[in-house]
Parts: structure tokens; sequence; C-alpha cells
């Protein structure tokens, strides 16, 4: 049954039209490379905002996403810079090899500190070196306390009428 309709990429006259035209270009460019054959590709879609093809890249073993291949659909030229990267898919899918040679998880891979939620006064020297490794997220200093200006508060000690009119329901 032939199609009666236009695609948004005939109307805007994308040189690139098809998903097929795409998935080619983007096989070509994985075609550069050594692990092209472990690579396969998601569904193509067309971002008529931008002007891009985007085809997800993925792991062929068990459908997980690698990355993209972006292609400018005017010139049916790869955008190297949106694209992942070559390198970056490889590690990627060596990455995925070792961590299921190793049969890793994630419990083993972060070790949770016994603190949780500590406050510490004191010398910072002093303090972290009780503390154990890769346990502290934040860590506020006292020294710019120096830098900020002596600020002098009005002495409200005799003035009990200024804290019932703030304060209504605390006794004086």
């Amino acid at each position: 049954m032939p199609r009666t309709t236009t695609t948004v990429a005939e109307r805007r006259n994308y040189k690139v039209r098809t998903v097929h035209e795409a998935k080619k270009i983007a096989s070509d460019w994985l075609k550069l490379s050594s692990h092209s054959s472990a690579v396969g590709f998601g569904l193509p879609e067309v971002d008529d905002r931008y002007h891009i093809w985007r085809i997800p890249l993925i792991k062929q073993a068990n459908k997980e996403r690698l990355g993209e291949v972006v292609i400018d659909a005017h010139t049916s030229l790869i955008d190297i810079k949106k694209s992942t990267q070559r390198d970056l898919i490889q590690n990627r899918l060596l990455k995925n090899e070792r961590i299921s040679n190793k049969k890793a998880s994630a419990e083993n891979d972060y070790i949770v500190s016994p603190l949780r939620n500590t406050i510490a006064l004191g010398d910072c020297k002093e303090v972290l070196a009780e503390m154990p490794a890769s346990s502290i997220d934040l860590i506020f200093n006292g020294s710019i306390k120096l830098a900020l200006p002596k600020i002098v508060l009005p002495d409200f000690s005799n003035s009990s009428s200024i804290f019932s009119s703030v304060f209504p329901l605390m006794p004086p």
C-alpha cells in the first residue's frame, strides 16, 4: 500500500530521509572501529527541531544502550561533537565484559561509612585523622569568620516588652 502522506524529512527536504539511510550512515561510521560487530542499533529518530537524526547504539548481547550517533539531516554528515566517541563506546563494551567476568556486585564496590550525620568540632587535622577514609562529604571551615566584619547586636536584656510584642505566646 503506497504512502499518501509525506514525512517530516521529506517536507523539510532533508538529505537523510529514512531510518534505513540513517542506519547505513551510522553503520559505515562504526565500521571504522574494531568493535562494530558487537554494536547494534536501536530505533533511529529524526529530531526536526535541531534537524538531526539520533541513532541509539546498543550492545547486541544484552541490548544495553552504549551511546548514540548524531547525523546532520541536511548534510548527512556525522556530528562528532554530539555523537558518542568511538573510544568511549569501546570502553563501555569492555567494562561490561570485565564486570560480567568478575561477577562483581554493587555492594562490594561501595563501602558505607559508619558515621551518620556527624558534626565534629575541633582542629580539622586532628578530627580528620580520627575519621574513617572516604567518610567525609562536606567540611565547613571556621576561618571564614575571621574575614567577616564583627556585628554588634543591641542589648535587649532589659526590654521584655519587645519580645512580648514579637512573641506574644512566649512568657517574658
